[in-house]
Order: C-alpha cells, then structure tokens, then sequence
C-alpha cells in the first residue's frame, strides 16, 4: 500500500486524471470522515470541509486542486503543532 504522501504527490503531478476511489483514499488516509450525499461525497476533518462529486471515470480537476490545498493546510498544521510540542 502506498504511503499518504506518495499517494499525494502521485495525484498532485497529473490532477486532471484521478479516479474517485484514489482520492477518496487520500483523504481518509489524512483523517477525513466521508459521508456519501446522492452523487457527492462530503468529507470533514476539523474545520476543513470539501464535497467531491462522485464522477467516472475522473474527478474534475478543480476538486482534486481544491483537495491538495486543504491537504496542504492540514500538513501546515500538523508541522506547527509538532513544532510546538517538541519545543516544549
């Protein structure tokens, strides 16, 4: 199985060619709670909150964008908060 980050990087260097069950992978590999909603999928980890149509064959490149942006604030937070435990 692959690692979150490498799942990340693989999706984020071809963005207009992603399968919905990839995605949906990665965002429950970073602790995304989904819930399926007729054809979309709302994921929510904290105050973040992205819904995902659920497209074949490809999602549309704007939510896998949209997607890696909140993926990025989540890594940001992550690293500050462990910046500041291990400062302490």
């Amino acid at each position: 199985m692959q690692g979150r980050e490498d799942l990340k990087r693989l999706i984020a260097l071809h963005p207009e060619m992603v399968p919905w069950p990839e995605l949906d992978r990665l965002l429950l590999a970073y602790g995304f709670e989904g819930k399926i909603r007729g054809w979309h999928c709302v994921y929510v980890l904290g105050p973040w909150q992205i819904t995902v149509p659920i497209t074949r064959p490809y999602v549309h490149m704007y939510f896998v964008r949209q997607v890696l942006r909140i993926l990025d604030q989540v890594d940001q937070q992550r690293a500050q908060k462990y910046t500041e435990n291990s400062a302490a």
